[in-house]
């Protein structure tokens, strides 16, 4: 009787996985953006937003209601930013500019309930 050795690697057949099918006839392969570009994009987005972050300062020192005036605007502007410009640029200033597109697992644009649940999650871990 032939013994096994315990610590070979197991001998399975590889799954043989089918291609996704593309319904916006994406022809090349889809690349992921790094660690480094999604990190650049996101201070790039920050920046833009760096005035606006002065100001709300400058005014909420002043004021205490100011937090409370400020909630509607920045919760449109924040809907603005990750919703539609995702959804219809594809990506947010800072990804644009690094030639970064934001789409769908099979390659085709995000919808409007793709963009929403993706900003949800972002949301929700910011008003924690």
């Amino acid at each position: 009787m032939q013994q096994r050795n315990r610590y070979e690697p197991p001998h399975a057949q590889p799954l043989e996985l089918e291609e996704p099918e593309t319904s916006s006839g994406v022809e090349f392969p889809l690349r992921y953006a790094g660690f480094w570009r999604r990190f650049l994009a996101f201070w790039i987005d920050k920046t833009i937003f760096l005035p606006l972050a002065g100001i709300a300062y400058y005014f909420s020192e002043e004021s205490r209601m100011f937090v409370l005036y400020l909630f509607a605007p920045s919760l449109l502007l924040g809907l603005f930013f990750n919703i539609y410009l995702v959804r219809r640029y594809g990506g947010t200033p800072g990804k644009l500019i690094l030639k970064t597109r934001i789409t769908l697992v099979d390659g085709s644009p995000v919808t409007t309930r793709a963009a929403i649940l993706r900003y949800f999650v972002l949301f929700v871990l910011s008003e924690l």
